[in-house]
């Protein structure tokens, strides 16, 4: 790939396969949260009558990574990956049988 990340604001209308980049992101405009930098790679069908992209984010200064399938709708919620360094945020304890998160 020869080219540098797109800056893209608004991501809840059709972009097409490539990467992007926005220093303010906000749901309102499609991104996982509002807040800084962020980067996103997407690869979206070759129909441009249509929004169907798988697209992966990542903020720019931290392991959080978020991921969704646009099905025609560019504000789908995003899923945020598991990983090892968010995995205790996320895993289940058993106190007294009883399994809490």
């Amino acid at each position: 790939f020869a080219a540098d990340a797109t800056n893209r604001a608004n991501i809840t209308t059709r972009v097409d396969s490539g990467f992007y980049e926005h220093d303010t992101v906000t749901t309102a405009e499609g991104w996982p949260y509002n807040g800084s930098w962020m980067h996103m790679l997407a690869t979206t069908h070759s129909n441009d009558g249509n929004y169907f992209s798988m697209q992966i984010a990542a903020d720019f200064f931290a392991n959080d990574i978020y991921y969704r399938s646009v099905n025609n709708n560019g504000s789908t919620a995003w899923s945020r990956f598991l990983l090892s360094t968010n995995f205790t945020s996320f895993a289940l304890s058993n106190e007294n049988g009883v399994w809490n998160r």
